[in-house]
């Protein structure tokens, strides 16, 4: 918890460094998950977990040599946003900064072995510093050592075992594994995770239990937000 407050203090004291940019009506300034929504091969725009929509400052050529590939429809994306809170027109908010971008992992769960070995997939730390869960679908904003240069791999495993002694009564389970293939950088990287869930896998929430290095793991619980699941019809418009 006290990493967690200085990464959050530091981060607020950068983004109030940077919140000067010439154009830009700073009236408030924040960073937040996003559901992309990618028009054409040049322009995209994002929905937060409101239904809210946010115009890209960003060109698609640029996010894309970012990511090494293209930008996906439906994708969840972490940025900041920094501007007022009017709305320009009907269908647009100005304002999206995508100097703190970052992109998701993106991944399906897979189902935990039968002899419960889930090793295999990686036991690297890594400390989770935001959950959510809703329509259909669980995000994490989690932290790892790495040098920057090195690919890492998640696995989210689906924890069916009714006995598990972390089962909750209307929260589904699952185990989230980390492999830094071998990266011992100790520089601190941020990304995005994004698994695709059934609903019917839970109805109160979701438990995630992920390796900290320390104690072994460290247990996340997250309760369904109702209000995301407007956003996932909204984006299947």
């Amino acid at each position: 918890m006290k990493k967690q407050l200085i990464f959050l203090c530091t981060l607020i004291a950068a983004l109030s460094l940077g919140s000067c940019n010439k154009g830009y009506e700073t009236t408030f300034i924040y960073e937040k998950l996003f559901t992309a929504r990618v028009l054409d091969p040049y322009t995209c725009y994002f929905i937060d977990d409101e239904g809210d929509k946010y115009f890209c400052l960003t060109s698609m050529e640029t996010i894309n040599s970012t990511m090494n590939r293209p930008l996906l429809n439906k994708e969840r994306v972490y940025a900041r946003v920094l501007g007022s809170s009017e709305a320009v027109d009907a269908a647009y908010v100005a304002g999206v900064d995508l100097g703190w971008l970052m992109f998701p992992v993106s991944k399906k769960i897979s189902d935990m072995p039968a002899d419960n070995d889930t090793t295999v997939a990686g036991e690297s730390p890594l400390t989770i510093m935001v959950c959510e869960l809703g329509g259909g679908y669980v995000n994490m904003i989690v932290q790892y050592s790495s040098d920057g240069r090195t690919e890492h791999d998640f696995t989210l495993f689906r924890i069916e075992d009714k006995t598990h002694p972390d089962r909750k009564a209307g929260y589904g389970l699952y185990e989230l594994r980390h492999d830094a293939n071998g990266d011992k950088g100790q520089g601190l990287i941020t990304n995005v995770l994004c698994f695709k869930l059934e609903e019917s896998e839970y109805d109160q929430g979701a438990i995630i239990l992920a390796p900290d290095g320390e104690a072994g793991s460290t247990k996340v619980e997250a309760k369904a937000d109702e209000d995301m699941r407007e956003v996932v019809d909204i984006i299947n418009e």
